[in-house]
């Protein structure tokens, strides 16, 4: 069995009255899926399945699928492994806690807002801003009881990993993020306006797909809209995506728009 120093990741629940005590099976469950899920969540970024719902195969999911190998009565700690030990298959797993370990970093830092509007891959964004929900659904087991005070990650096996302690600070930062968004790469959308915002400045459109998405334009744009001959209903929007923290999906809602021409 893999040691706790080389497991894939470890998670150490730190309070003084553990101890001594173990912590609540709610607690470690909300963690351990948690983890889980950002597994999951790395690879369908990395097959580029990033969509709502979607979930790695049966057989994929036997293969990213995480076993605690060792628990440590140190606080209390767990180090998480693969159950698959297939060396095709850590290496796609140790890509994909590479993958979480690095956004869990930026979550840490307090500055996964400058990652995200820094960051020039657009894949790597989404998976970022994805695991928002992860990662708060983790930290927000600090201080839900008065046992955990702390929550230690780390991810031993990859080379520069350092343990990351995040504490209520951390937990009031990730709650601070909510209604964050971040935006992606430019580009165009065309739909059919079939509802108005007058108060915000927004336009809901319709696509050729059939999907609805909601414009964000300044005054002057939406005025153009508001006003325009009632059979303009088709625009031409160029901006960028608004991908809110916590969404799964590549797929557009949210859109950011600057020149905009009827078609």
């Amino acid at each position: 069995m893999t040691r706790y120093e080389e497991s894939l990741f470890t998670i150490r629940f730190v309070g003084p009255k553990l101890d001594t005590v173990g912590v609540g099976i709610y607690d470690l469950g909300i963690t351990l899926v948690s983890f889980q899920r950002l597994i999951h969540k790395a690879y369908l970024s990395k097959t580029d399945r990033s969509q709502k719902g979607a979930f790695p195969k049966k057989k994929n999911r036997q293969e990213l699928a995480l076993q605690i190998g060792e628990r440590r009565r140190k606080s209390d700690g767990f180090g998480l492994i693969p159950i698959v030990t297939d060396p095709a298959f850590l290496h796609t797993l140790k890509y994909c806690a590479d993958a979480v370990f690095s956004g869990v970093v930026g979550y840490y830092s307090g500055k996964v807002l400058d990652k995200l509007r820094d960051d020039n891959d657009e894949k790597n964004k989404i998976f970022i801003g994805s695991i928002y929900s992860e990662v708060t659904n983790v930290i927000s087991r600090i201080d839900a009881n008065a046992a955990i005070h702390g929550i230690e990650i780390n991810a031993p096996s990859l080379k520069n990993a350092h343990p990351l302690l995040f504490n209520t600070v951390h937990k009031k930062y990730l709650e601070s993020l909510k209604d964050e968004y971040f935006l992606g790469e430019s580009q165009e959308i065309i739909g059919d306006v079939f509802k108005l915002y007058p108060n915000s400045y927004i336009v809901e459109i319709r696509t050729s797909k059939r999907r609805k998405c909601k414009i964000f334009l300044e005054l002057d744009q939406f005025d153009l809209i508001r006003y325009a001959e009632p059979d303009k209903k088709k625009v031409k929007f160029t901006g960028r995506p608004r991908y809110a923290l916590g969404v799964e999906t590549k797929s557009i809602t949210s859109f950011e728009a600057y020149p905009i021409e009827f078609v």
